[in-house]
This record gives C-alpha cells, sequence and structure tokens, in this order.
C-alpha cells in the first residue's frame, strides 16, 4: 500500500510528516532506558497526541478504540472506588494501579500513532521500519539472554520482515519463506507464531483459488480451513514435544499439560478466568490486589480442569499481587471491567475485519500474507498473551490493521469516483 493521498479530511503527507513518522515507527518497539512501559517512539507519540487525535478521530475503528479505552479508564476507576475494602477483602497496590493505567493507555497511545504512521509512509515501510525497530530493540535490552529468544523477542519482528521482502519477489517465494518459519516456530516451542503463518497461508491459498467464487462461501471455507490449520499445527508439535524430537523439557511440559482437561490452546489459565467470570463478572480493578476468596477461586476453577494450584507459578505468577489470567482480553477484563470488555471488542472486531477485507477483496498482494499474520497473531495475542508482555507488538498489529481499513475504503471511493455514471 502506498502512502494515502488524500483522506476524507483532505490532509496530505507532508516531507517533514513523513520524517517524523519514519522516526516514530521505526523506535516505537525500542525501549526507553528505565521504563518497561514507555518505548522511545511512545514518547515521541505523546508530544504528537493533539495531532495523532485530530488525525485518527474521522476514522471509525479509531474513533471507537479511543472511546472504548476511555470507558475502560472510567470503569477502572469506579471498580477502585466500590471493589475494595474489609467488605471485599481486597487492597490496592498503588504501583500496580498507575502499571496497569500506562499499559492500556498507552495501548492505545501506540495504536492510533502507527495507524497515523501508515497513514503517512504506507504499510510496506511501516511494517519493514518497525521490524527493524525491533530487532534494535531486543540487541539492546536484556531479553536477548532469555532462554528462549526466537520465541519471546525476535519470532514477530523476522516474520514481518522476511514476509515483506519475500513477497514482494514472488507469492511462491512468500509460501516457502512462511514455511521454513513454521518449523523454526515449532522447534523453538512457539506454537502461536506456526499457527498464525499456516492459518495466513491457508487463507492465501483459498483466496488464490477462488477470487471469482461467491464471498460468503469463500469466507465460510476459509474460517473451516484456518481452524484445521491451527488443529494440525497444535496436534503436530505435541506429537513432536511427546516423541521427544523437540528437547526433554519439552517432552515434559507438554506431557504435563496433556494429563490436564483443558482445551482451550493449552492454557489452563481459563480455567481460573472463567471461574472468577462467574464469581465476580465486574472485575477486579487495576492495581486491586485479589483476596484470598478471589484466589481460592480461581484455583477452584484450575483444580476443575485437573491443574495442580501448589506450583509456583500459579502461588506467584498467577495469584501474586495480581490475578494473572495470560489472556490480553482477560487482563483488561480482570483490570478494567465492562469498560475493558468494550475496548476488548472492539479490539477484535479490527482484527477480524482486517481477515474479512483479505477475504472479500484483493488487497496489494505483494503484502497480504504478512497482513494475515499480523491478523491471525493479534487475535491470539488477545486471546492467549499476557498484556504486559505483548501489548506493544499487539497494538501495532491493530493499528496497522485499522489504517488498512482506512486505506481499502479511500481507494474503493477513489475507484467508485472514477466509474463512468451509469456503469
Amino acid at each position: 500500500m502506498k502512502p494515502v493521498n488524500g483522506n476524507r479530511q483532505g490532509s496530505v503527507p507532508t516531507p517533514l510528516s513523513r520524517s517524523v513518522a519514519y522516526t516514530v515507527i521505526v523506535t516505537l518497539a525500542v525501549p526507553l532506558a528505565g521504563s518497561q512501559t514507555i518505548s522511545v517512539g511512545s514518547a515521541l507519540a505523546i508530544l504528537l497526541v493533539p495531532v495523532l487525535v485530530s488525525s485518527t478521530w474521522p476514522l471509525r475503528q479509531a474513533r471507537f478504540i479511543l472511546l472504548a479505552t476511555g470507558a475502560a479508564v472510567v470503569s477502572g476507576a469506579t471498580l477502585l472506588a466500590f471493589n475494595v475494602g474489609d467488605a471485599t477483602g481486597r487492597s490496592i497496590d498503588t504501583t500496580a494501579v498507575l502499571a496497569n493505567y500506562s499499559l492500556v493507555i498507552f495501548l492505545a497511545v501506540n495504536l492510533i500513532v502507527t495507524v497515523w504512521c501508515v497513514l503517512q509512509i504506507g504499510v510496506e515501510a511501516a511494517l519493514v521500519l518497525y521490524g527493524v525497530g525491533s530487532l534494535i530493540g531486543y540487541m539492546i535490552s536484556t531479553e536477548q539472554f532469555s532462554d528462549n529468544p526466537w520465541k519471546y523477542s525476535l519470532s514477530f519482528p523476522v516474520c514481518i520482515l522476511l514476509l515483506v521482502v519475500m513477497g514482494r519477489l514472488s507469492r511462491s517465494a512468500g509460501f516457502a519463506c512462511a514455511a521454513a518459519l513454521i518449523v523454526i516456530s515449532i522447534s523453538f516451542d512457539t506454537r502461536n507464531t506456526a499457527g498464525a503463518l499456516l492459518a495466513a497461508c491457508t487463507t492465501q491459498l483459498i483466496l488464490l483459488r477462488g477470487r471469482q467464487s461467491n464471498s460468503r462461501t469463500r469466507s465460510a471455507i476459509t474460517v473451516a480451513a484456518v481452524g484445521l490449520s491451527g488443529a494440525l499445527v497444535y496436534q503436530l508439535f505435541t506429537f513432536l514435544a511427546l516423541g521427544g524430537s523437540l528437547g526433554r523439557e519439552l517432552e515434559e511440559t507438554t506431557l504435563n499439560q496433556s494429563r490436564n482437561q483443558s482445551v482451550i490452546a493449552g492454557r489452563v489459565e481459563y480455567g481460573a478466568t472463567f471461574a472468577l467470570l462467574r464469581e465476580v463478572p465486574q472485575g477486579l480493578g487495576p492495581g486491586v490486589v485479589p483476596s484470598q476468596r478471589d484466589v481460592q477461586i480461581g484455583k477452584s476453577g484450575l483444580a476443575d480442569i485437573g491443574v495442580g494450584t501448589s506450583s509456583s507459578y500459579v502461588e506467584e505468577s498467577m495469584f501474586g499481587n495480581r490475578f494473572e489470567v495470560h489472556s490480553i482480553a482477560g487482563d483488561i477484563w480482570v483490570q478494567f471491567g465492562i469498560g475493558g470488555v468494550g475496548l476488548a471488542a472492539a479490539l477484535l472486531a479490527v482484527l477480524i475485519k482486517t481477515v474479512t477485507r483479505c477475504v472479500s477483496r484483493s488487497t496489494n498482494t505483494r503484502i497480504e500474507l504478512a497482513v494475515l499474520f499480523l491478523a491471525y497473531q493479534g487475535l491470539w495475542d488477545l486471546l492467549f498473551s499476557p498484556l504486559y508482555a505483548n501489548f506493544r507488538s499487539f497494538a501495532f498489529v491493530c493499528g496497522v490493521c485499522v489504517a488498512l481499513t482506512a486505506l481499502t475504503a479511500s481507494s474503493n471511493r477513489t475507484v467508485e469516483a472514477q466509474e463512468p455514471v451509469g456503469v
């Protein structure tokens, strides 16, 4: 996609605005010294907030997300006022309150600055620059020393860069690249990336076969095929892991997961999530330390699906000074209640809309595979990845999807305006 040449507001990218966009997008994943939440690009985005809001507000999806973020902020404050105290047994961790509010606010800031940058410089340039910036951020952070850097740091930017570059060469090169990345991801216990890549390839193959067929039929087949491809990746990984092909540590981890009755992407946290949802549907609140009763509810949910409740992960990570459900949507609900649910729903709609636009009409085929990968990765993260570790890349994904929708709609209006009357 080329930079937008004009929109409903008549704004046109200028050399200065494009230069700023290049700088922001390449530093959006470069951490700011001393901060876990704010990146260099995020700090620059704060200075641009008046421009960003005025530029993105006319876009319906961006407007809904901004409004939903505001509702989540208000909902979180309401929970803090009415959901703590001696009667509930819950307390407030002030540091955690600030941290959780920072996460949801910078989720929105990163998202709208990504939208603005894409409208200034185009989708391809934004993808490449963000990928490069992510690798730079990795190199200067301590995460490069993690046990599995591919899974936690490298897979997302490398996949973006290679899919864009190889997609420019040919469609076959893009598929071959995706196949290699799937193998690498499975080898490094990165099922979410492998699943997103396979789902993207499956969707594009269907599109190549059926561009002229009925869109409803094609959409239904795509949904079924994507679900099947995800299941195949999961089963293949499980088979290889249980057979010891991926190492002893993964063999033991997969064996432990297979012993419980969790059927949601292998994530046992959903047992606790659903249990808390039944008992405390309004959520807890940002920075609220769960009561003993809340913890017991969560543990009972784990026990119901056959998961032990005495491990260090359960005691410290899930039920320490917070209720961690390992899901962006779940975390937003726990922290911000009904307003958080609205925000999660708005983000889900953006991702689904991107997939359906790719299915229903021809987009730029050079980046279609990369865009589909982004959308499916975003869907996974929304449902199965923790907010604190993924908000930055997730905001970028959603921002690209919002901008792509705006660019596609603008292109369609231009084509319609150029058609002769009566045609």
